[in-house]
């Protein structure tokens, strides 16, 4: 009975992951598609998780986030908002690996196709829009028919964490290695330092992780490290003023290499200040500050109760986390500093870990850490 409704969530989730790329693609347009879909999706996600029991604390949690997910929804018009929610909070049940499948085989499609089309532009000059983004005039920046370079390379960089999450118990270690490759090709084709800098800090978490010290630093960054960059980010925003007085050299190197996103930082905060519950308009917000920053954006649109559960969900669930996944949620909280793609469920599979990890038991949790150390001596 359970894989009979679990088919539900799948198909749902497929869904999603198909709809939700297709908003980074210049080639592939669902306009007309694409909230059809995502209702579709949404009905037999709710259909999975109406199938289940729940205890009380989980429906309670299942409750507060419902109530702050909706309410954020309703104030800016962002259904990612629901999307998240519904793939958290309604993965009771699923095989992760089967998720990692899905998600793996949409993003292959959307890659193959978009490459293959980029070339027979290329050699046949089809008259396809392709996008080319130039940072300065001397940098050149490929996006392979994508809405631009960072959404290629993100593409590229979850595509591999999931390749790895799929393989976790099966030698990771030179499998990160050997993923390096592809990692190492769209950095020079899209010319994105994120991903490439990011993969190395996943890199060497991966190598350290079997060490006693090595699981120490690991276990802190995963419970503590979120709070400690929105911190930051959150200090930046304040003391904005006094950094540009006295540091204004620094400030204007940081900001150069933000492509100039602190200083929209900083003005939004300035007219907006902190918000605790989403703020109207977040749409509409986007059309004047460019912002990425995950952290920033819930403290000026979102709001700061977003990131508080947020904050919460991973740490509730890190007494039932194997190692691997807390090194994919230390990378997703490192990336949400730079980009708020990691908040796109649809996208990166960081949301649907945390749906999965919810619901786990602290048994299978052991299981995980023991297939861990028997394939990756």
């Amino acid at each position: 009975m359970e894989k009979k409704i679990n088919i539900f969530y799948y198909i749902g989730a497929l869904l999603i992951f198909f709809a939700t790329l297709s908003g980074w693609s210049t080639i592939i347009n669902l306009n007309t598609m694409y909230y059809p879909l995502i209702v579709v999706g949404i009905i037999l996600m709710i259909i999975n998780f109406l199938s289940y029991r729940h205890s009380l604390k989980q429906f309670l949690l299942v409750l507060l986030l419902f109530t702050v997910f909706f309410y954020t929804y309703i104030k800016t018009g962002l259904i990612i908002f629901v999307i998240n929610y519904l793939l958290i909070i309604c993965a009771k049940g699923i095989n992760f690996n089967k998720i990692l499948k899905i998600d793996i085989a949409c993003k292959l499609f959307y890659l193959i196709s978009h490459i293959i089309i980029f070339f027979l532009d290329l050699f046949f000059e089809l008259g396809i829009n392709n996008i080319h983004q130039f940072a300065d005039s001397l940098e050149y920046r490929e996006s392979l028919l994508f809405t631009g370079p960072n959404s290629l390379s993100a593409l590229v960089f979850w595509l591999v964490m999931d390749y790895l999450l799929l393989n976790k118990d099966k030698n990771v270690l030179k499998k990160s290695f050997l993923c390096l490759i592809p990692i190492i090709i769209i950095y020079y084709i899209a010319n994105t330092r994120t991903t490439f800098y990011l993969y190395i800090i996943f890199l060497f978490l991966v190598v350290i992780k079997d060490k006693s010290i090595g699981k120490r630093i690991i276990n802190f960054l995963q419970y503590f490290l979120s709070d400690i960059l929105f911190i930051i980010s959150l200090l930046l925003l304040l003391f904005s003023n006094y950094i540009m007085s006295h540091f204004n050299e620094i400030f204007t190197i940081i900001n150069k290499m933000l492509s100039g996103r602190l200083i929209h930082s900083i003005r939004a905060f300035d007219k907006f200040g902190i918000s605790i519950l989403a703020k109207n308009g977040s749409m509409n917000f986007k059309q004047f500050f460019i912002i990425d920053n995950f952290y920033v954006l819930t403290i000026i649109s979102y709001g700061v109760i977003i990131y508080i559960l947020l904050s919460f969900l991973c740490k509730y669930v890190s007494k039932k986390t194997c190692i691997f996944y807390k090194i994919i949620m230390i990378t997703s909280f490192i990336y949400l500093f730079s980009e708020n793609v990691c908040f796109n469920g649809g996208v990166c599979i960081f949301i649907c870990l945390l749906g999965y990890l919810f619901y786990l038991n602290k048994k299978r949790k052991d299981e995980d850490d023991n297939n861990e150390k028997i394939f990756n001596k």
